[in-house]
């Protein structure tokens, strides 16, 4: 097995285990289990953190993909990177400035992403059970509906990229999410302050 393939399997292998985990997670948000609260909690406090490491990881497997490994990136790859790289920038940012008003950018572009992604894997999957001809890719560039490698039977490059985009997509649900709570309870607690006899 030469370097490139265990990469490629290391990566494959990490897509499946965020999946497994959103998959858990979704499964306790709807059963509405306890552990659901612990992992929110988590989530919401290191928010930031966990974005800065997947972006990161997609940028990185993204550069390996096409530099080290050379498969060239088709037009649906390009434009799937155009929203994904600055999620890493943006988060970095918030970070260093401790700026935590990332989420609604970082939500519309992985937003963006993960749709240009399900429709890139759609034509990967159709290809595979008959030929479909693309409008988007260009005659002399690399087929969009062609797959590099396929790791477990479904995992293609831009399945790894809804996945990541699925998570980043749900940190910044929870980040919005508590911070509306928060800032909602803080207005009804004012209304109560104002409005209170004196």
């Amino acid at each position: 097995m030469t370097a490139k393939e265990i990469i490629i399997n290391i990566l494959s292998t990490g897509t499946l285990i965020i999946q497994i985990f959103i998959l858990i997670y979704i499964i306790t948000l709807v059963t509405k289990n306890k552990i659901s609260d612990k992992i929110n909690k988590f989530l919401y406090e290191r928010n930031i953190e966990i974005i800065i490491a997947i972006s990161l990881i997609a940028v990185l497997a993204s550069l390996f993909i096409s530099e080290i490994a050379g498969i060239d990136p088709c037009k649906l790859c390009w434009y799937q990177r155009a929203f994904t790289y600055p999620i890493l920038i943006i988060a970095l940012v918030s970070l260093i400035t401790k700026e935590r008003v990332y989420a609604k950018c970082i939500l519309s572009l992985a937003a963006i992403s993960l749709l240009i992604g399900t429709y890139h894997y759609s034509l990967q999957i159709k290809n595979v059970f008959f030929t479909v001809q693309n409008a988007v890719c260009s005659a002399t560039g690399p087929s969009c509906s062609q797959t590099s490698f396929m790791q477990y039977g479904y995992i293609t490059i831009p399945l790894m990229n809804i996945t990541a985009m699925l998570l980043i997509i749900i940190l910044c649900i929870i980040k919005l999410k508590t911070y509306f709570l928060n800032n909602k309870t803080k207005i009804i607690a004012l209304k109560k302050e104002t409005t209170a006899p004196k």
